[in-house]
């Protein structure tokens, strides 16, 4: 397949010597006047609005470009792709947009290192990689104790005196194209400071040689280590070492493309990191649209593919709006962490809508089957306009303890032993008491929030296998205690999995109704291009 190109488009007076810097997939455009196509019948803007066959260009922006007063312009391009030269002053208004968008500033007359920036960094696809828990090989000779934990983590205990001893390595060697850096994240935890533990990754070239190698130690860990870019295609294989003695947690592995200083796994994309334990993370990514409202937030599926689901969906609404993603376990943790870590998604959300002057009757949660858990544990202290939400799943004891009558055939022990691993974490063992405790850990919170102003839409499956009392017991709830509040649903035949494309379509339809009725927004697609575009969205949310 050919490689898509990304367009890097540069008005102003003056070219740029860029285009013999930089390498496919990137080609770079210089005109004087924004009224050029770099691609045939394709121009810049189509009306008022960027066009889309530009979205993922990556925008120059110098002293000279006829945009810096032009706020309509300004608000239409791209956000997370737009570098500004140091010395361009914008008024304050245009400031506050390009600060809405992420614009990053760089020195255009070091054209060397923006071409390295562009090429390294600002590429257009999600480039991810989460070890599978068997993919860790342990060292024969470790001298050291490993207690496995579901999978969830391993517990690494012993006394390895003073020198670097050899714990294991990933059995997967990394393959790294030319021209990128490849970070590894891993969550790990030194119960005991007196161990110490490294990470060092060794970079293999094309003769089968190590030609060099990145380490880091403790708690640089959760950080990362970063492999820098080189110009031909590299191998990573990744070694873990320990010396001391003590105990030390070590859980999930993540290779990551670079994004350097600019973003996480997208430019623009953020680090939500609890402060304790193993350091483990929630990510989200803020684009604010057309910057009116409302804030539309989508949380992410359960998926081992380590993405922000929902890209193309949410941005074809044209609203502001952010993803929020779980990287944890096996292809999410359901959001739920350390007080920590969820007043960071909280705040996160506020954030943004502060930035964007909005209120919280602005602001839309959504999600599916993994994603409705979070939309409305966070719903309950947001209070959002509206909760739109396909396969609700709420209690997450009960999808622990029906997996094995309920699911049996999807993984041999019962199916999606995740949730297992969920109960074990949060609560440490597998007693029915610990269950209970984390059907409670929904209730407790939804149950604290307002929802008399919250409008519901919910697409359900009426043999959901996963948790069939969840619908019926919001809608009981609501019911009694919220009459006033209006409820929007729909059931489809079969179980959690059985109908994707069904519950796509009522999330998009009851998406755009919302949007229409509570902030004026009509949808401006065809019926086929919104056949076309519920076929993408149910693509995106099965490829997990």
């Amino acid at each position: 397949m050919a490689q898509r190109t990304i367009n890097v488009i540069h008005i102003g007076s003056t070219a740029l010597a860029l285009g013999r810097l930089l390498a496919p997939p990137y080609q770079y455009f210089w005109a004087v006047t924004d009224d050029v196509m770099p691609v045939a019948k394709k121009p810049l803007f189509d009306g008022a609005k960027w066009n889309a066959q530009y979205r993922d260009a990556v925008v120059l922006i110098d002293q000279t470009c006829p945009w810096l007063s032009d706020i309509a312009r300004l608000r239409a391009l791209p956000a997370n792709r737009i570098i500004v030269a140091n010395d361009v002053v914008f008024s304050a208004a245009a400031e506050h947009v390009m600060a809405l968008k992420n614009a990053q500033r760089l020195d255009f007359t070091d054209v060397e290192d923006l071409a390295h920036v562009i090429q390294v960094y600002f590429y257009d696809q999600q480039a991810t990689y989460k070890t599978d828990f068997t993919e860790l090989h342990i060292d024969s000779r470790f001298s050291g104790h490993i207690q496995q934990v579901g999978e969830a983590y391993r517990v690494v205990t012993g006394d390895y005196g003073d020198s670097w001893q050899h714990l294991g390595e990933t059995t997967n060697v990394m393959w790294l194209p030319a021209n990128y850096a490849e970070r590894a994240v891993i969550e790990v935890e030194r119960v005991d400071t007196t161990v110490d533990i490294m990470a060092r990754i060794h970079v293999i070239n094309g003769a089968q040689k190590v030609s060099g190698s990145y380490q880091a130690v403790n708690e640089e860990l959760p950080v990362g280590v970063e492999v820098p870019p080189a110009d031909h295609p590299t191998g990573l294989q990744l070694d873990f070492f320990v010396r001391g003695h003590g105990q030390l947690n070590l859980a999930g592995i993540h290779f990551r493309r670079s994004r350097g200083q600019y973003g996480e796994i997208l430019v623009g994309g953020q680090r939500l990191m609890d402060h304790a334990g193993m350091r483990q993370e929630i990510m989200a990514y803020f684009d604010p649209g057309d910057l009116r409202p409302p804030l539309s937030v989508y949380f992410s599926g359960y998926q081992t593919a380590e993405a922000f689901e929902g890209f193309g969906m949410m941005r074809r609404f044209g609203t502001p709006f952010m993803l929020i993603m779980d990287p944890r376990l096996e292809g999410g943790a359901f959001y739920l962490g350390s007080d920590d870590l969820q007043q960071q998604v909280r705040d996160v959300i506020r954030q943004a809508l502060h930035r964007l002057g909005f209120s919280h009757n602005q602001l839309i949660l959504s999600g599916i089957s993994m994603g409705t858990y979070a939309a409305l544990y966070y719903g309950a202290q947001l209070q959002p306009y509206g909760i739109v939400i396909g396969k609700p799943l709420v209690n997450l004891g009960n999808i622990a303890r029906n997996g094995r009558l309920w699911r049996p055939e999807m993984l041999g022990v019962g199916g999606f032993a995740t949730a297992l691993d969920m109960v074990l974490t949060y609560t440490g063992d597998l007693h029915h008491q610990n269950l209970d405790q984390m059907n409670a850990q929904f209730w407790d919170e939804f149950k604290g929030g307002d929802f008399k102003d919250t409008t519901f839409a919910v697409a359900y499956m009426y043999d959901d296998d996963y948790d069939q009392r969840a619908f019926p017991m919001l809608r009981d709830y609501l019911k009694q205690h919220f009459p006033e509040t209006r409820v929007l649903y729909k059931g489809l035949v079969g179980r959690h999995n059985d109908d994707t494309g069904g519950v796509v379509n009522w999330f998009l339809f009851q998406y755009w109704h919302l949007l229409e009725q509570g902030f004026g927004r009509r949808n401006p697609l065809t019926h086929d291009q919104r056949t076309a575009g519920t076929n993408a969205a149910t693509k995106a949310v099965n490829a997990k």
